[in-house]
């Protein structure tokens, strides 16, 4: 039951039914409304979107960068995904279901696309169990309908992938929506190049125009829709702080971590160490399997791809920066299996590995405190009573940037008095928003930073307090 093997009819006909039972369960456990509990790069992305929906300059959204936060984004971010979104936030709004399900489509666009770079190899059938695989695999089902930029990255890069195989207008689309959406897309570039090196003159004549029109393409956006990439620039200063040997062993256990949720392992550490071993083992054979057919460019690129994640010195978020690539570690996972074992143990193993992953958790779970939570609606009225322009200090400034339409600024990384100080003189924030959800260490130390200033609102998620004219610097 090798890849040679075809199944019957159509060769896309398994695949397709295994992208429709996804979408199926995607909207059976779809999540409502989003979370303002964790980060907000949504939010960024959002105002972006907004912006060009209204006609606005680019970069005027609200989110005032302050530099002494510099880990938490950009001014900018690179404009792919808010260009995707821009039609749906003009005609809808901010309806965070229709963008969620934007989101779901980008990433069944990327596994049909991994389908398709996996069916020449594969066979119809084993592509199938490649997209099952990926569409359960924790990493990506419980970011399926995250709004962010990674999942249509990863689609666009499994895009280009597959215009590498000769097809010259899809390379080109793929290359410049990719570029245009992360900034680490000239990593995808790079690999295209390179596989171009080991391509025959008349296929290197018939890709290389469209490689070049793609770059083109998302340069000349990028200029007219600048993103801050001189932040993302910056984050190298940390490599020198942490020391090389401090970052390496980081990184390596940043991103197996990341495999060990692409796999769903859920045994215990003990046990999970060897499985992991296991599965590493299978991808570091796949790979090799296809080197020795010769590099081509899905190769290249989770090389390529893998050593940039490793040298970036942030990883705060291993899964998501990895996700790129994690569905093609899934393929050179299966590479070595596909034509010496049967397919039902395959599903087995599968079974093995994800069920006890989700009997301990809920993929329908979702935050207690969103956008339309009594609390947050509250507090955005009260900024929105405030006139316009004032300037809010917060935790997470572009989530009310976009919910009150009120400028706002983060505080410093590090919390200490002296940088809450220096934010307010250099910024002249009029309130502070306290957070509930605060880390203990963090909220305690805004507590006594904080306790001089007057309570001029207060739920029970959120406090505002007024930073008044007479504070340092205003």
């Amino acid at each position: 039951m090798g890849g040679s093997e075809g199944g019957r009819g159509h060769p896309d006909l398994p695949a397709a039914l295994a992208c429709l039972i996804l979408a199926v369960l995607w909207l059976a456990l779809f999540r409502p409304g989003y979370s303002v509990m964790g980060g907000g790069d949504f939010a960024l992305y959002l105002l972006h979107a907004q912006a060009l929906a209204e006609g606005r300059p680019y970069a005027e959204t609200g989110f005032v960068y302050n530099p002494a936060n510099a880990i938490m984004s950009p001014a900018a971010y690179p404009p792919g995904l808010p260009l995707l979104l821009a039609p749906v936030v003009a005609l809808l709004g901010l309806d965070f279901t229709a963008i969620k399900l934007a989101m779901l489509a980008a990433v069944l666009g990327m596994l049909w696309a991994l389908h398709r770079l996996a069916l020449p190899d594969f066979g119809p059938r084993w592509s199938a169990v490649l997209v099952l695989a990926a569409g359960l695999s924790p990493a990506i089902l419980m970011r399926r309908d995250a709004i962010g930029a990674d999942m249509p990255f990863a689609a666009w890069c499994m895009l280009a992938l597959l215009g590498a195989r000769g097809r010259p207008a899809l390379l080109a689309i793929g290359v410049a929506l990719a570029l245009l959406t992360r900034s680490i897309g000239i990593v995808l570039v790079a690999a295209l190049a390179l596989d171009l090196l080991f391509r025959s003159a008349p296929m290197r004549r018939r890709l290389a125009p469209a490689l070049a029109a793609g770059v083109a393409v998302a340069v000349a956006g990028t200029l007219l829709l600048p993103a801050d990439n001189a932040t993302y620039a910056g984050y190298f200063n940390r490599l020198d702080a942490a020391g090389l040997a401090r970052h390496l062993a980081g990184a390596a256990q940043a991103y197996g971590l990341a495999l060990v949720e692409l796999f769903g392992l859920s045994f215990g550490r003990l046990a999970n160490a060897p499985v992991l071993i296991a599965l590493v083992a299978l991808i570091a054979t796949g790979l090799v399997q296809r080197l020795r057919r010769g590099p081509d460019a899905v190769t290249l690129f989770v090389l390529l791809y893998g050593a940039a994640l490793i040298a970036y010195p942030v990883h705060l978020e291993p899964t998501r920066y990895a996700l790129p690539i994690l569905p093609l570690l899934l393929l050179l996972a299966l590479e070595p299996l596909h034509r010496c074992i049967p397919i039902p143990a395959a599903l087995a193993v599968l079974a093995l590995l994800y069920v006890p992953y989700y009997a301990t958790r809920d993929p329908a779970a979702q935050s207690p405190l969103t956008a339309d939570s009594p609390e947050v609606e509250d507090l955005v009225a009260r900024m929105q009573a405030t006139p316009p322009g004032t300037l809010f200090l917060a935790r997470n400034p572009r989530l009310f940037a976009l919910l009150a339409g009120r400028p706002a600024v983060a505080w410093p990384e590090h919390l200490t008095s002296e940088g809450f100080d220096a934010t307010i003189a250099r910024f002249r924030p009029a309130y502070v928003i306290e957070e509930a959800s605060l880390r203990t260490e963090e909220a305690n130390i805004l507590a006594r930073i904080a306790a001089p200033l007057a309570i001029t609102y207060e739920n029970p998620a959120y406090r505002l307090r007024a930073i008044p004219a007479t504070a340092p610097g205003r």
